[in-house]
């Protein structure tokens, strides 16, 4: 830097948003800080600058160029910036708990998938524990032991906590210990909460829908079946067996097509393909089956074509 001024050195830009502190120099401080500084070339770099001012009155300047640094710390911060975009996005509640001071350190997203403020949840172990309903706690409690010990990869359960108001949400909370002392004692572990309410409620309605089908299938003197059309697997209600004695309730459909009397066969199966194939809805024939005992049955027949959102027939239920 012999024989340069420093304007040569510094853009005027840059001496105003941080001017050299020539007052603190006299007073003997040694001055660190980050500085941008031309290059030969016009170009700018940053640099880390050690300055002080000597016993002659000049003042001494170390100057360490750290593009590198400042790129690797640009790369991180931009890293950092995706991932709590995709925390957010993904509606995950971050959880880190520290064994040696019983602390649980949680995003906000944690606190706000219960309905919280970040501030009104504290950092203490049993305020985690105090919201977990009462008929999950003990299965919560032995899965994480469980996991605690090391008698388990990973800490995964599915359980409800208690909303800011009153009512319980579902929540999947999935973590594993990722520190031990040299005595296999957990030190800290980490994971996430996801809100499956959704999924858990969607199965619920599921379940309750199959029940109601099942009794209704039982209540009934006809036969309820879902002929699967892609695997050609027809099954059917316990009907089926009081009216035509097979204990088989999925058969494929060969299997019905060959117990049709020989008679009624070929226009059962034109009328058919011509409802399934034909862009129709609502089929019905009359034919005789073979019973189990070799008897047929006069029956009449009637369903409904289930598409999927290209018109593809994927189902026949009837």
């Amino acid at each position: 830097l012999l024989n340069l001024s420093i304007s040569d050195i510094f853009t005027k830009e840059v001496l105003e948003e941080k001017p050299l502190r020539f007052d603190l120099l006299n007073k003997g401080d040694i001055i660190k800080n980050e500085r941008i500084i031309l290059r030969k070339d016009g170009a700018t770099i940053p640099v880390e600058m050690n300055s002080r001012a000597l016993p002659d009155g000049t003042y001494q300047s170390f100057i360490r160029d750290i593009t590198e640094r400042k790129i690797f710390e640009r790369e991180i911060k931009e890293k950092n910036e995706m991932l709590q975009i995709a925390i957010n996005a993904s509606n995950l509640g971050i959880w880190v708990h520290n064994f040696v001071t019983q602390k649980i350190y949680r995003t906000g997203k944690w606190a706000e998938m219960l309905g919280y403020k970040p501030d009104e949840i504290n950092d203490a172990v049993n305020e985690w524990i105090d919201l977990i309903h009462p008929d999950d706690l003990q299965e919560v409690k032995e899965t994480a032991k469980n996991h605690e010990e090391g008698k388990t990869e990973e800490f995964k359960i599915e359980h409800r906590l208690r909303l800011k108001s009153g009512d319980y949400k579902w929540i999947l909370n999935y973590g594993k210990v990722i520190e031990r002392d040299k005595k296999g004692n957990p030190l800290k572990a980490a994971g996430i909460h996801l809100d499956i309410d959704a999924i858990k409620k969607t199965e619920e309605a599921l379940r309750k829908s199959e029940e109601r089908f099942q009794l209704a299938s039982k209540a009934a003197k006809d036969i309820i079946y879902d002929w699967d059309v892609a695997t050609k697997e027809v099954w059917f209600s316990e009907a089926y067996k009081e009216i035509f004695g097979y204990e088989e309730r999925t058969v494929t459909f060969e299997n019905w097509i060959k117990n049709i009397h020989p008679d009624d066969r070929e226009k059962t199966i034109k009328h058919t393909d011509s409802i399934i194939y034909n862009s129709g809805e609502k089929w019905s024939c009359e034919y005789r089956i073979k019973r189990s005992d070799g008897e047929y049955a006069h029956i009449f027949d009637r369903g409904y074509v289930v598409r999927d959102y290209n018109g593809t027939p994927i189902r026949l239920i009837g």
